[in-house]
């Protein structure tokens, strides 16, 4: 038969009640039909399996069974029409949109108040001089914009209004993707977000906050390397994987 090279059947009765397969696991378990088979075929047959859905990739080095379930926000008017004004005036700018209402598929208690999220990127001199100049911008469309918040600033003002605009900076190599024609964030990236800006995402603590990591890992297709590289970027990798052991999350 076609795919019997494969030996999918095979594969998906070993692991079957694994969420992480590494690339030795699959070397040693092809060599058990074929002792001498050599690495580089091995990562052919890998790829195929991807490709037919029967495994997909969560990391380097790392697969789970079952083809790969991508978070894709949907992108609303009105970050279509942030996204339309910004580039209008700054064409060459890259930047990011979101919205905090996306969490709440993840949610039992949901907020009272969501967000729309502006990080902007660029070199490190102008990174803030950027999210000042959109900030500034946007004054002139919106009620409710405020420039890199601070907790006081989230609980007396941004709290206050169901739906603002905060412009930040966006930390550099932050993993997003592109929908619908706008670059916004990944799975990857709203979980690190959470876990390390707690003032900013106070809604999402706590319970909800294992809850949503439960949730999302259970939902979606999570790139543990590309969640590891990003909270490193943020200076909080270590506390990250130990908050993963805690929840019983195998990364």
């Amino acid at each position: 038969m076609k795919n019997n090279y494969l030996h999918i059947n095979e594969l998906q009765t070993k692991f079957k009640d694994e969420n992480n397969i590494s690339f030795k696991e699959l070397i040693q378990f092809y060599k058990i039909s074929n002792a001498d088979i050599k690495n580089s075929t091995i990562k052919t047959r890998i790829n195929r399996l991807i490709k037919q859905g029967i495994i997909s990739r969560i990391g380097r080095g790392k697969y789970t069974l079952g083809q790969e379930k991508k978070f894709s926000p949907k992108i609303d008017g009105k970050l279509k029409r942030i996204k339309n004004k910004i580039q209008s005036e700054y064409p060459d700018l890259k930047f990011c949109l979101w919205h905090t209402s996306w969490f709440s598929q993840f949610m039992i208690h949901q907020p009272a108040t969501y967000y729309t999220i502006i990080e902007t990127e660029s070199d490190n001199e102008q990174r803030t001089l950027y999210s000042e100049s959109i900030f500034r911008y946007l004054q002139n469309y919106y009620k409710h914009v405020f420039h890199k918040p601070n907790n006081e600033t989230i609980q007396n003002y941004v709290s206050e209004h169901r739906d603002s605009i905060i412009v930040l900076p966006l930390v550099s190599e932050a993993p997003v993707q592109q929908c619908d024609k706008i670059s916004t964030v990944t799975i990857e990236k709203i979980l690190v977000d959470i876990f390390c800006d707690e003032n900013l995402f106070t809604a999402q603590q706590g319970n909800e906050k294992s809850r949503i990591f439960h949730n999302a890992f259970t939902k979606y297709t999570i790139n543990t390397s590309k969640l590891l590289r990003y909270a490193a970027r943020r200076t909080r990798r270590y506390e990250l994987e130990n908050y993963l052991k805690s929840l019983n999350i195998n990364y």
